[in-house]
């Protein structure tokens, strides 16, 4: 009897195996229909926010709306100005009037529908575009110390510490980054973008040299590329399986102590583990150099 139970054990486990189907989870990203104050809802909002919070309120008045949005000020201390209430409240009345149900949108990550040169773009008036809408989290020197930064988890990126290929700067600002409070900013012109990544590429400062060693090359294939890929383009096995991209090194090349940072304490907010308990001190220092030598500003 016990091996007839023990059969019939292995054949229903059989049976559910080969039923197991793979799919693959969609991955949302805020929807915010256009309207004036949409970029500063998304700056000064999402921080905390996620748009659920909007659909789960009552219609509520433009009047009800510049209250609520106060409460954030006077209680828990949202970096908000009493003058730039009533827009953000003007923006949360369009939102609940929207047609469209925001949760239903799923990103896959169109393409911009506007045409620009990404090589293009005067870094001063990019400045401008910068400080209405991008400098609330990341600073006004592009230092991720934003007003909104203490609310922020993961943090905003430090547009300071290393450097940005133009084509991963665009993408952040027309597609957003999921996982992150990092919204689509699909209301800037052509010519805002063009602007704005001018003036954020040259933020970071000059990288110093690093020299690949076969140590670094295996220390990185045994512990980082099921993540980050075996080139170090944010494409490894696992990284369909995250809420935020491992980052794309072959687009970014951080500060060598921004990288040994997130190596020995991770990132708080993201899948990126801390490595300190598993690596000693110069097996992390060998990685930080290794992983900014995949940079080629494709």
């Amino acid at each position: 009897m016990k091996r007839i139970a023990l059969l019939v054990i292995v054949l229903a486990a059989s049976i559910a195996q080969a039923q197991v189907k793979s799919i693959e989870l969609p991955k949302y990203q805020p929807y915010l229909p256009p309207g004036p104050g949409r970029e500063l809802f998304a700056t000064s909002c999402l921080s905390c926010h996620a748009t659920r919070y909007i659909t789960m309120q009552p219609v509520m008045t433009q009047g009800k709306w510049e209250e609520s949005v106060r409460k954030m000020i006077k209680t828990y201390g949202a970096p908000i100005s009493e003058e730039l209430v009533p827009e953000i409240a003007q923006y949360l009345v369009a939102f609940q009037q929207a047609p469209l149900d925001p949760l239903s949108r799923v990103t896959a990550n169109p393409e911009p529908k506007i045409s620009f040169d990404p090589n293009a773009g005067d870094a001063g008036k990019g400045k401008a575009v910068y400080a209405r809408a991008c400098a609330s989290c990341h600073g006004t020197e592009g230092k991720g110390d934003g007003p909104a930064m203490a609310n922020l988890l993961p943090v905003a990126t430090n547009l300071t510490a290393g450097r940005f290929a133009r084509s991963a700067v665009v993408r952040a600002i027309t597609h957003g980054v999921p996982g992150t409070s990092m919204p689509a900013f699909p209301s800037l012109s052509a010519g805002d973008v063009q602007d704005v990544v001018a003036c954020v590429t040259q933020m970071g400062g000059a990288t110093e040299p690093t020299i690949v060693s076969d140590q670094a090359k295996l220390l990185f294939t045994q512990n980082c590329a099921s993540c980050h890929g075996n080139d170090g383009r944010g494409d490894g096995f696992n990284a369909s399986t995250l809420p935020r991209a491992p980052t794309n090194f072959s687009q970014r090349e951080p500060a060598t102590e921004q990288a040994l940072k997130a190596i020995t304490d991770g990132v708080a907010g993201t899948p990126m583990p801390s490595w300190k308990a598993k690596l000693a001190d110069p097996q992390r220092k060998l990685l930080a150099d290794y992983v900014r030598t995949l940079y080629h500003g494709d």
